[in-house]
């Protein structure tokens, strides 16, 4: 977006602004349309998809996810926490270039079968550092 008067240009650059679907896809009460999520919730959204996908889920692009399902069936061991926690590393050093400065923690909860995911990362174009945390459980 360029401003423009007789002496001088100036040049403002607005920040990306990233939009999406909803994955639960509820209609807005008014117009009945499905609403869209904007900027940091689609980001987010995005990551968790990335994270719960697993190789060869979406047609032809059997490169993109990260696995992190499969191995919520292997037993639970410092092993398996330390393999989950560098497979969402590098799915999203790899596959998502909104997000940069990526910190995952990952905690085993043996007693209610799963694991809880901590991430931290900075979305780029807004420089807006986020956390968001989540339960990875494996479903029967």
């Amino acid at each position: 977006m360029a401003l423009t008067d007789n002496r001088n240009s100036v040049t403002v650059s607005m920040p990306k602004k990233y939009r999406d679907l909803p994955l639960s896809f509820l209609k807005h009460p008014g117009t009945g349309d499905v609403r869209p999520i904007n900027d940091i919730d689609a980001v987010k959204q995005s990551v968790k998809n990335l994270i719960l996908t697993n190789f060869g889920d979406r047609p032809f692009q059997s490169k993109i996810g990260s696995n992190v399902t499969f191995l919520l069936f292997e037993l639970v061991s410092p092993f398996t926490t330390e393999a989950i926690r560098r497979n969402i590393e590098t799915t999203l050093r790899e596959q998502e270039p909104r997000v940069n400065g990526v910190i995952v923690n990952v905690f085993d909860a043996s007693d209610s079968n799963g694991y809880v995911v901590h991430l931290n990362y900075n979305i780029v174009s807004l420089n807006i550092n986020v956390e968001t945390s989540f339960f990875l459980r494996r479903l029967r």
